[in-house]
């Protein structure tokens, strides 16, 4: 396997994106569908692709990382956190199995190296997603979702961060 990152912002609508250094060579959206545990990865282009669980749904992610980065952050509601620990738990026994190195970055931390390596100052309440997608659309070129520009920049911090600890 070829050192390959993979930065995700697990959430209900989980974004990912797949680096190779500091390329970016996919990025989308995995999430549920309806209630027979049916998951779907969404990508920029429209392009969608069915899977019959959720296991299979990150196996078809994690499977192309040698590493892997998820935000951890902390919400202010049990009824947020509750979920988002299992699905972090999830990816984690998912990255076990497909044999990815798992690490954590906090939402703080990420959007912290960010700010400081691009020198820009991050807007107070929802406009920080509009934000993150502006960033992505001037340095990638792509429109994203919300989710999947978190992802992106995720792996940017993450890429910059283990970058100074070598």
């Amino acid at each position: 396997m070829s050192e390959t990152l993979l930065s995700i912002d697990p959430a209900n609508r989980s974004g990912f994106a797949l680096w190779s250094g500091d390329i970016l060579i996919s990025c989308g959206v995995l999430r549920a569908v309806g209630k027979a545990g049916k998951w779907v990865a969404e990508f920029p282009d429209c392009t969608k692709i069915s899977f019959a669980s959720e296991l299979e749904a990150w196996q078809s992610v994690v499977k192309r990382a040698s590493h892997c980065v998820c935000e951890v952050g902390r919400g202010s509601f049990r009824n947020a956190d509750m979920p988002l620990g299992k699905r972090l738990g999830y990816i984690r026994a998912v990255n076990d199995m497909c044999g990815s190195t798992y690490h954590e970055i906090a939402l703080s931390e990420w959007r912290r190296v960010v700010k400081e390596s691009l020198n820009i100052a991050w807007p107070a309440g929802k406009a920080v997603k509009a934000k993150a997608q502006s960033i992505v659309r001037s340095r990638y070129g792509r429109d994203v979702s919300e989710d999947t520009a978190d992802a992106i920049l995720i792996g940017y911090a993450w890429q910059r961060l283990w970058r100074d600890a070598k």
